[in-house]
């Protein structure tokens, strides 16, 4: 019971999200639509798609999902089963409450292979996931250094292989242009596409360009992966507040 009402009230995906998402709902279009059409180029290998912590999938949509003969959602949230039944209509879907990630409030380092283990016949999508990790628990920065370090090896390894996407958090700012300025830092193979005219027409402000930006500490969590397809795109997730979101899966050589 403690463990549902923690989850109803996270920042993450609990109450204060759904209540956010029904408000801004058309604003998030901008994101979800070239999202989905990114996912959609995901190779489809197996029947059973594995989704962690989709929420209420709002982000997803029913072309995505329809793909697959049955989804596994994993979240520990009461209430995204509830909306994401009302929201998407697919046939076949299994909820599991098993937080794999903390266990006894403890970072557990094995949580993508156990999550494997015990859906082996699937493919696994992390749903805006590994940058709300900070969000999630409070922990001090040289803590989450290190979580992050440790989720890097994870990821190295399994990312290697076509069953794995994840799409999350790099940044977020109240300026979208602190964003794009981060893109051309960090990505700069990818900003000739990322669109600039999308974030000074989405600009709430004018504002230096450099204005202060939250680390979602994911920046380099795929930095030593080798083959993967990478993508970014811009939330809009409220009206003064932006995110930096990365797509990634493996792509295999033809």
């Amino acid at each position: 019971m403690i463990t549902k009402f923690n989850a109803l009230l996270s920042k993450s995906g609990g109450l204060s999200y759904h209540l956010k998402s029904f408000s801004q709902k058309k604003n998030w279009n901008s994101y979800t639509i070239p999202l989905n059409k990114w996912l959609m180029s995901w190779p489809v290998k197996k029947k059973q798609l594995v989704l962690i912590a989709p929420s209420a999938g709002y982000s997803l949509t029913n072309e995505f999902l329809n793909q697959f003969h049955k989804i596994i959602a994993i979240d520990p949230d009461p209430i995204s089963p509830l909306i994401f039944k009302h929201r998407l209509s697919h046939p076949n879907i299994q909820w599991i409450r098993k937080d794999y990630f903390f266990m006894n409030n403890k970072w557990n380092e094995s949580a993508l292979n156990h999550i494997s283990k015990d859906f082996p016949h699937a493919q696994y999508l992390l749903c805006n996931f590994l940058g709300q990790i900070p969000v999630l628990k409070k922990r001090s920065t040289s803590q989450l250094e290190n979580l992050f370090a440790q989720l890097q090896m994870q990821v190295s390894y399994t990312f290697s292989s076509a069953l794995w996407a994840s799409y999350h958090d790099l940044y977020s700012s109240e300026n979208p242009e602190a964003l794009f300025q981060l893109v051309k830092q960090h990505y700069p193979s990818l900003s000739a596409t990322f669109q600039q005219d999308f974030f000074i027409a989405h600009s709430p402000a004018k504002k230096e360009a450099l204005c202060q930006a939250t680390d979602h500490y994911t920046t380099d969590l795929f930095q030593d992966a080798i083959g993967l397809n990478k993508k970014l795109f811009l939330w809009h997730i409220h009206k003064n507040y932006f995110h930096l979101i990365e797509g990634v899966f493996y792509e295999e050589k033809k």
